[in-house]
């Protein structure tokens, strides 16, 4: 079954809990949270960053921080052969995809989520998991 879950932000009441439900996993997930979105942004203000890793953590998701910039195909089938879910956060729209589009992220995800594993993404990481984007 493919699980694909698209939003605002996770940190949201209630959000979380509701991906947990739905998937009904009962161990932890592990989980490659994409820290690309936030490389270029000003974080003074990280609030929705930080609700967003709680609820995470709080709804069973195992998570480490990685970023697909400078990456490749092979980075990402050695580093991520072995995850349950990807997690892409909010930031900076244009940054994630650029880097996305260098380093074959994009098909990466296609072939994560078509093999049955779990995608999240919030704000910037749900805009790029459309199948295009307006100019």
């Amino acid at each position: 079954m493919r699980h694909l879950f698209l939003t605002s932000a996770i940190g949201t009441p209630k959000v979380g809990e509701s991906i947990r439900a739905k998937i009904g996993h009962q161990k932890p997930l592990k989980t490659a949270f994409i820290t690309t979105p936030i490389e270029v942004e000003d974080m003074t203000d990280d609030r929705w960053y930080r609700d967003d890793r709680t609820a995470l953590t709080n709804n069973g998701f195992d998570f480490f921080d990685y970023t697909v910039t400078g990456k490749s195909p092979k980075d990402f089938a050695q580093d991520l052969s072995s995850i349950d879910a990807i997690y892409v956060s909010g930031g900076n729209t244009n940054h994630l995809l650029k880097e996305s589009q260098q380093s074959g992220f994009i098909p990466f995800i296609q072939n994560f989520v078509s093999s049955g594993k779990l995608y999240l993404g919030t704000s910037a990481g749900s805009i790029i998991a459309g199948p295009t984007l307006p100019a």
